[in-house]
């Protein structure tokens, strides 16, 4: 679906992961779940803010990229490139 599309988008070029709280706010649902965190990572949004600190914290210039997006009805899935130099110590 385009608003799906469109949501994806506009993500990404506020920074994506990196977004600020409006945007991520408007973006993820409150109860988000993230499949790329450690199991037992409690749902919410504080798991998107916890890695836009993280990466803040061990990353300067923190650069994303949408190379590609699949829409299929209510699911959708992105290629993206992330793009940053190693400056902090939280590696």
């Amino acid at each position: 679906m385009q608003q799906h599309r469109d949501l994806i988008e506009s993500f990404y070029a506020a920074g994506g992961p990196m977004a600020p709280d409006e945007t991520l706010d408007r973006t993820f649902h409150p109860e988000y779940v993230s499949h790329t965190s450690p199991p037992g990572t409690p749902p919410g949004l504080e798991t998107a803010r916890g890695l836009r600190s993280f990466l803040g914290a061990a990353f300067s210039d923190v650069r994303y990229e949408l190379l590609a997006t699949v829409v299929d009805g209510d699911r959708a899935a992105t290629h993206t490139r992330l793009s940053a130099t190693h400056t902090g110590g939280a590696l």
